[in-house]
């Protein structure tokens, strides 16, 4: 809410979208806003994506589920008309609005952590446990970019809402601050490292920019009740 209050409108149990089956006990994580439709996507332990529409009384109606991962969905992100998820295998998948399969990159047997899209910047921004960055060129549906960005598992990711860049937190105590590569120069391959801040004792859990469009950063630590601050404005 504006006002800096918050409500909540609508509660889904996990009953109503999977079944547990003979797989141990079920699970929902990550989730995604498609843009375009403005349905609710969450990703499922069976590798399933739940399709939520909001009604106009605010309630999330499950609209339909859909296979898409073979593993259990670790992450997701939306932009445009555009969605990834991504698993605990490593595969990340690209669709449209209509979940048809827009492009799909295989995985390494480690989960594909966190996502961040950037429909200006033309990427897709992956993150994944043994420290490796992805970048997409959403255009080409291909690779462009991979760096090893941090010594272990990067926790998250966020992409700057106007700007092209984008941040990552780490269990290696780092926040970076990384530019993406130009998206005018389709030979680009690269991505600059602009900025890093190594806290000292702090497991680092969560990141993203304010919405102000500022470059102020907010960063979440384990077992911590404060938020961590960075303003590069």
């Amino acid at each position: 809410m504006v006002d800096g209050t918050s409500r909540l409108i609508s509660v889904v149990g996990l009953k109503d979208v999977m079944d547990s089956g003979n797989s141990g006990m079920p699970f929902m994580r990550g989730a995604a806003v498609v843009d375009a439709t403005q349905d609710v996507c969450v990703g499922c332990s069976n590798g399933d994506i739940a399709v939520f529409q909001m009604a106009a009384n605010s309630n999330a109606r499950l609209q339909r589920t859909v296979k898409c991962h073979e593993a259990p969905i670790s992450t997701m992100t939306g932009g445009g008309d555009l969605v990834a998820s991504g698993d605990d295998e490593g595969q990340v998948c690209l669709w449209n609005a209509q979940f048809d399969q827009q492009a799909i990159f295989p995985g390494e047997g480690l989960p594909c952590t966190c996502l961040g899209m950037h429909n200006d910047a033309d990427a897709l921004v992956a993150g994944f446990a043994h420290g490796v960055l992805r970048i997409v060129q959403l255009s080409t549906r291909e690779v462009t970019v991979e760096v090893a960005a941090h010594s272990r598992c990067i926790m998250a990711l966020d992409v700057h809402p106007t700007q092209p860049i984008f941040t990552t937190v780490s269990e290696d105590t780092y926040m970076k601050v990384w530019a993406l590569p130009d998206s005018e120069d389709k030979s680009a391959s690269e991505v600059a490292l602009i900025y890093e801040e190594r806290v000292e004792d702090r497991f680092l859990t969560g990141v993203q920019f304010t919405r102000d469009g500022s470059e102020r950063i907010l960063a979440a630590a384990y077992d911590s009740k404060e938020l961590l601050v960075w303003d590069r404005a």
